[in-house]
């Protein structure tokens, strides 16, 4: 089981420079669960493709949908004040702290391709390849 980013798991379904190595890593171990704010995430980074006119507003809610059917139900409670206490000690955005807290309220993995925050808890993160190799 890992925690996966959403910039993880939009790879599951744009095509991008690591499409190969999340579908890798979904096919490896395809226990991925994430945080309530996941959707919220989802949804803006479908919005920006949308706008920016990366895809168009079919694809962009044919995604959504998706996505969404295979990670809603995957959405595991965290709790949120130990989320809030974790941004502030380590100065993260609510919304990064509640997929770390996730990962360490359950023990496992947050893989994010956010080098900032892989090198904030390196015994808690893992980027999709270092993931892959065991790193």
């Amino acid at each position: 089981m890992i925690v996966a980013d959403t910039n993880v798991t939009v790879h599951l379904f744009v095509a991008g420079n690591l499409s190969q190595a999340a579908r890798q890593l979904f096919a490896y171990d395809g226990h991925w669960i994430v945080p309530p704010v996941w959707p919220h995430e989802f949804l803006n980074v479908m919005a920006t493709y949308g706008k920016s006119g990366g895809l168009s507003v079919h694809r962009c809610v044919s995604t959504w949908r998706r996505a969404w059917e295979i990670f809603g139900p995957r959405i595991v409670p965290v709790d949120n004040d130990a989320a809030l206490s974790l941004a502030i000690r380590h100065r993260l955005s609510g919304y990064d702290a509640q997929f770390i807290r996730l990962a360490h309220e359950h023990g496992v993995t947050y893989v994010t391709e956010d080098r900032r925050l892989r090198e904030a808890f390196p015994d808690s993160t893992a980027s999709v390849e270092g993931y892959l190799s065991g790193n």
